[in-house]
């Protein structure tokens, strides 16, 4: 009850000393751990509460955050021993060798950080911390899975982060393994919570925070799940071709009805579309595609990547994504949620007949990525083009449709003839 009702300053002590009597009572093998279980609730949402609460203008408060969540979590659930890795980055970013460096930077991260004096929090118990979880089983318990579940939603970029961490951690795997066998059966019985969650209201009614939520929790669950969410489910079908109409409109793409209502929707270069100025031309072009500005504003208020150095011998530094301006965010994580299920669901996205809902969005993902290679932000163009080479080397092993196949259907990769129900407005 202080660690909620305490101001951000005074919670770093906090934090320590929480962590500090964990500590002390799990090594109490008779009663310390049964102990310690019993709060497993309380202890997770304080964690979560500290990340969700913490003020967006100072990194300090959520690097601060971040630790304790992450030392909580490790104490109940203990930590899987991956392959040895001195980075360990967000399970949704693209492989090193995917991205192309637009910056020219190779550096390793947190190398020029300021804090570089305050590299490690460790102290000298804690280089042989136990791994072995509290929790019966190293699995969070079904009313703290559902409170992680209604909170991977959330419109808090920090606190998603910090939940695909954990989960990832727990499942005993590779963080960059393409999928979790152990995440999807501890997920599995959780299903219809998901659902709830992801699919419950549409997504063009929703504000751009919401949305960026959304689609970037289905792209993880995708990529490391797929089972729990199969490409021949309803509800992910009739998602996918609404952020699809909601991206081709944006981008100038579709020539039908493009008065049509569809929410807040955001164009190639990362800016909210505008409907105002749908008919407009200049110079030839598309109003609403020329007239944005020329940077962000938002931007500046938005936080850098962040290093968590090692807190023991087992887990590398932590990097802590940077946070990008919504826009953009949302058309990175579309792109990473399209990339995912053609990675994912292989089988099904490319033997699928045209005349089916999965063919019917095909050609319109293949096109999405085409047009993002031309896009502004830099984290567009690497996950188009490490998308564009995942279809390319994966559509060869198909023995129906091909890329080259679905262009020439649809030439240009234009959407103006989006046929069926995944892409009409409803």
């Amino acid at each position: 009850s202080t660690l909620l009702t305490a101001i951000w300053p005074c919670r770093t002590g906090i934090y320590r000393g929480i962590t500090e009597l964990l500590r002390l009572l799990v090594k109490n093998a008779d009663i310390g751990p049964n102990f310690v279980a019993l709060f497993e609730f309380d202890l997770v949402h304080a964690g979560l509460f500290s990340v969700k609460d913490c003020p967006r203008e100072c990194p300090i408060a959520a690097r601060e955050a971040l630790g304790f969540f992450f030392d909580v979590w490790t104490i109940l659930y203990g930590q899987s021993d991956p392959p040895s890795v001195s980075v360990v980055r967000d399970c949704l970013s693209i492989e090193s060798n995917d991205v192309l460096d637009s910056c020219g930077r190779n550096e390793e991260p947190g190398s020029n950080d300021e804090d570089a004096s305050t590299e490690k929090r460790t102290s000298p118990s804690e280089s042989t911390e136990r791994t072995k979880p509290v929790v019966a089983g190293g699995s969070p318990s079904p009313a703290v899975l559902h409170l992680l579940l209604t909170e991977l939603c959330s419109s808090n970029q920090l606190l998603r982060f910090a939940i695909r961490h954990c989960l990832q951690r727990n499942s005993a795997q590779p963080i960059l393994s393409s999928s979790s066998p152990v995440l999807t059966s501890l997920l599995q019985p959780h299903v219809t919570i998901l659902k709830r969650c992801l699919f419950s209201r549409s997504l063009r009614i929703l504000p751009l925070p919401d949305q960026v939520g959304i689609v970037e929790t289905l792209a993880f669950l995708i990529s490391f799940t797929p089972d729990v969410l199969p490409l021949s489910d309803q509800h992910l079908l009739s998602f996918l071709g609404e952020l699809l109409k909601m991206l081709s409109i944006a981008d100038g793409a579709m020539n039908g009805d493009r008065t049509a209502d569809v929410g807040v929707a955001v164009n190639k270069n990362g800016y909210v579309y505008k409907r105002d100025l749908v008919h407009a031309t200049v110079d030839g072009e598309d109003a609403s595609l020329t007239r944005s500005a020329k940077t962000h504003t938002s931007s500046v208020f938005l936080r850098e990547e962040m290093v968590l150095r090692g807190r023991n011998d087992n887990v590398g530094d932590i990097v802590v994504p940077t946070e990008l301006p919504l826009g953009v965010q949302l058309r990175v994580t579309s792109l990473a949620l399209f990339r995912a299920v053609v990675k994912n669901h292989t089988s099904a996205f490319f033997e699928a007949d045209k005349s089916t809902p999965i063919g019917n969005i095909r050609p319109h993902v293949i096109s999405l990525f085409f047009r993002s290679l031309v896009s502004t932000p830099h984290q567009a163009v690497s996950l188009a083009h490490a998308a564009l080479r995942d279809v390319l080397s994966l559509s060869v092993s198909s023995t129906k449709p091909t890329v080259q196949d679905d262009e020439g259907d649809n030439p240009g990769g234009d959407a103006a003839n989006t046929p069926g129900s995944s892409l009409s407005p409803s």
